[in-house]
């Protein structure tokens, strides 16, 4: 449900079954955010779902998550079986499901936040510094912007799994102090993947109700 327990019991996680042919047909892996979508009621492509709800349950606690490399052969086995529908199994490696979790942005075939929108955000965060405005002002500045821009000119899909990411990455840093991931490590380790400007997560995991509204789930 997005909002599951607590983070990973000393980094082990328990096996998780999943059962990849619920809910979607066809390619999940290498196609518009739409396509791997089809089929799904809450507009998140099943292995974003699959992936950021096991490792929100199990693995907020495992230490340098989203900056450790996990399994590579183990992540394209997953890979496989997303895309011919066969079950998927999780098992008590949580890098190997965030280097899924990684693998299928890095091959989208569209940018998750379109240019000319990233390209606003980037621009909206040098007004904020010319204006020599402080931390708390620009925050305000730009959750605004985000809340009015994102809902308005994202397609939906895009905007649904930017605000589960974002809401992700909000849980991951709330145990900075056992993963050591911080929002900046975060950032670091994961908007280059997503292509995203830092500040459209940054900005959101620090006025997340406000951007998004309440809740998390998809």
């Amino acid at each position: 449900d997005g909002d599951g327990g607590g983070g990973g019991g000393g980094g082990t996680c328990p096996l998780e079954r999943r059962t990849a042919s619920d809910g979607y047909g066809g390619l999940v892996f290498g196609v518009p955010l739409r396509d791997a979508c089809k089929g799904r009621r809450n507009l998140l492509p099943i292995v974003v779902e699959d992936a950021v709800e096991y490792l929100i349950d199990f693995a907020l606690d495992e230490e340098g998550l989203l900056r450790m490399s996990g399994s590579h052969a183990t992540i394209q086995k997953l890979r496989k079986n997303y895309d011919n529908q066969n079950e998927v199994e999780f098992a008590n490696d949580p890098h190997t499901v965030a280097g899924l979790l990684k693998l299928f942005f890095r091959e989208l075939p569209e940018p998750l936040v379109p240019t000319a929108l990233n390209d606003a955000v980037i621009d909206e965060v040098g007004a904020c510094k010319d204006k020599a405005l402080d931390e708390a002002a620009t925050g305000a500045v730009l959750a605004r912007f985000l809340r009015e821009r994102m809902r308005a000119e994202l397609p939906a899909a895009h905007y649904e799994v930017v605000r589960f990411l974002t809401y992700f990455m909000l849980r991951l840093a709330e145990h900075a102090s056992a993963n050591k991931m911080t929002e900046s490590n975060i950032l670091v380790c994961f908007t280059p993947t997503l292509r995203c400007a830092p500040a459209i997560f940054l900005y959101g995991m620090r006025s997340f109700d406000y951007v998004y509204g309440d809740g998390a789930d998809g």
